[in-house]
């Protein structure tokens, strides 16, 4: 049966493989048609410039905060970058320029500046108003040690922040309808400063999340390589009232919703999560290959789940995290030693994910909505956690309460109504 297993989850590197292409002749189509002189100066077998999160804000939501020359000028040659383009700054005065790092300056009140490149003096700032040249300073961009092809952001960027502060209304909206706040802390503050403090709070967490990283790659080294493909910037802020997320308007980026308290099995199991979400956005980036329709979940099951919210490709979404994160983090938890306050977070993460399996996507009539690719994958992703489920009853079998769980796992929160004993 595992031989089976292994073939299965080929068959799903396979529909991955085919939606990255896919995304991949998507922006390369976009560009081609609206900026030639621009396409022409990209190395076209690079697919790593065609999968730029900030090429899909720039044409899926038509984010202007960024000019189309400052996202592509780190990808482009020095020998034939253009001799001038218009660049945006963020409110603090960054500005960012993806592969190739961030230009800090004081012009916080002139956002748009004009940047001036020689290939002997490299780059020049120089305010569009009155011609002088603008001080800044040079930060390089840092990746992870233990996901070398992922960017960990330590400063954010206008398009970052506008989806950002979008979220975090959305989440208040939901928190004033749902009376639920998203992350468990003892203690609220009134005021969270997320955006200008993402770099301290992100180097509070890096080490935690180059373990998780590690860990991953050692117990699950085809998801892992599924990740570093998928995933190409991590946003982590300190915002309780925020759960973390992916938008497929910014693909291949994960925002995490981050506290200094979190540790290592935290970032196992979010990383887990939102990567996973890139990879099913890649795996169905043509969603009409897998379902026919995309109806509310609520009108498609025999039994009505009248607190159901989600649409169907929610729910095929949720399937898929909740499968992966059942299947990668039971193998880092049978071959990994933790401690036993760790071993006992790591029992709560996994037990309520079997909470969340077949939560009614089971009852659907599958050749109403599935094409034969989309009913395929869901066999795949069903068969694979069940089959986990039923083979490790010492983790999943045991009736815990969860009955005051806030919307994102808390484990201080778990280990008030089923305390360690001793």
């Amino acid at each position: 049966k595992k031989m089976s297993n292994y073939k299965e989850l080929k068959i799903l590197d396979f529909y991955y493989e085919k939606g990255r292409e896919e995304l991949i002749f998507n922006i390369k189509s976009l560009l081609y048609k609206k900026y030639p002189s621009l396409f022409e100066k990209l190395n076209f077998d690079n697919d790593n410039i065609f999968l730029e999160p900030l090429l899909f804000g720039f044409f899926t939501r038509n984010h202007q905060k960024v000019t189309i020359e400052q996202i592509l000028f780190g990808y482009i040659k020095d020998e034939i970058k253009p001799n001038i383009i218009t660049v945006h700054a963020d409110e603090e005065g960054t500005i960012y320029l993806p592969n190739y790092g961030y230009l800090v300056t004081n012009q916080r009140e002139q956002l748009s500046l004009k940047l001036v490149w020689d290939i002997k003096k490299g780059i020049s700032l120089v305010s569009p108003y009155d011609n002088k040249e603008i001080y800044y300073l040079f930060k390089t961009l840092q990746f992870l040690e233990e996901a070398p092809n992922i960017e960990l952001c330590l400063i954010s960027n206008p398009i970052y922040n506008e989806v950002l502060y979008s979220w975090f209304q959305t989440e208040i909206r939901n928190i004033k309808k749902g009376g639920r706040i998203s992350n468990y802390r003892e203690k609220y503050e009134k005021e969270y400063l997320f955006i200008q403090n993402l770099k301290k709070d992100t180097l509070a967490i890096k080490d935690k999340l180059e373990l998780a990283f590690s860990l991953i790659k050692k117990h699950n080294p085809l998801e892992y390589s599924k990740y570093q493909s998928a995933v190409k910037r991590i946003v982590c802020f300190n915002n309780p009232f925020m759960r973390g997320f992916v938008t497929k308007d910014l693909h291949g980026t994960v925002f995490l919703s981050v506290d200094e308290q979190c540790n290592e099995t935290f970032f196992i199991d979010e990383l887990v999560h939102q990567c996973s979400h890139n990879v099913f956005n890649t795996i169905t980036s043509n969603i009409k290959d897998y379902l026919k329709i995309d109806t509310p979940l609520k009108q498609l099951t025999r039994e009505k789940h009248n607190n159901e919210r989600r649409g169907f490709y929610d729910a095929y979404h949720g399937l898929y995290t909740v499968s992966t994160g059942v299947r990668v983090l039971t193998n880092i938890y049978k071959n990994q030693s933790f401690d036993i306050l760790k071993k006992h977070e790591f029992i709560g993460r996994l037990s309520i994910k079997k909470r969340r399996f077949r939560t009614g996507i089971q009852e659907i009539d599958f050749e109403t909505i599935f094409t034969d690719d989309g009913q395929r994958i869901y066999n795949i992703l069903d068969s694979t956690c069940n089959q986990i489920i039923e083979n490790n009853p010492e983790i999943f079998n045991i009736d815990y309460d969860f009955s005051n769980q806030p919307p994102v796992y808390s484990d201080v929160k778990f280990k008030e109504l089923n305390p360690l004993l001793e």
